[in-house]
């Protein structure tokens, strides 16, 4: 039988699944990132053929994946790691943005000769606006964030952190006709998305 549990290690191993904490993806390093914003000039305008306008559907396989080799490589032991459900992300031409996550991840954690089933779910939407912060920059800036109280996930003892795009607006991107990688500033991983729309 299933249950869930609130162990404080299991709730920080989690962090990356929470709107992938800052998106997470392919990988631009935080080094790498220069503080490009003018004051006073306002970012690029959304251009019609911008690679990301559409609809993306999470590739939640490969995000299954990358959660578990990072679980186990912070020394989380776990088995029969599993993700299922999926995600939607939306970006509009007219500088929208609209996430709408829900995933359920489940697992075993082996605790000396203990194994302990455990159940995730991941309830999370929000939308906000989007722009180029400079042509020269794969990246976005989200900014006026909205999580509505409905989509946060309540009925999980999982605590999952929300993303924070006050603290870090900066979403770096990778985006070649259906594909896309999100790279959060501090996300530990990347989320690859296909064009649905």
């Amino acid at each position: 039988m299933a249950i869930t549990v609130r162990p404080a290690v299991l709730g920080a191993a989690f962090l990356l699944l929470g709107f992938l904490t800052g998106c997470a993806g392919g990988g631009t390093p935080q080094e790498a990132r220069e503080d490009d914003v003018v004051e006073g000039q306002p970012d690029d305008a959304i251009q019609p053929d911008d690679c990301l306008i559409g609809e993306w559907l999470l590739d939640v396989d490969d995000y299954g994946a990358q959660s578990e080799a990072y679980l186990t490589g912070l020394g989380i032991p776990i088995t029969e790691f599993a993700m299922d459900g999926g995600g939607i992300l939306a970006f509009g031409m007219d500088g929208t943005v609209a996430l709408n996550i829900d995933l359920t991840t489940t697992g075993v954690l082996v605790a000396g000769d203990s194994m302990v089933p455990i159940s995730a779910p991941s309830h999370y939407g929000g939308s906000g606006i989007w722009s180029r912060p400079d042509a020269d920059v794969d990246a976005v800036d989200i900014t006026e964030w909205v999580t509505p109280s409905s989509a946060a996930a309540a009925d999980s003892d999982v605590q999952v952190p929300l993303p924070d795009f006050a603290a870090d607006p900066r979403v770096f991107v990778q985006c070649s006709g259906d594909q896309l990688i999100l790279q959060g500033a501090e996300a530990p991983f990347g989320s690859s998305w296909t064009r649905t729309g």
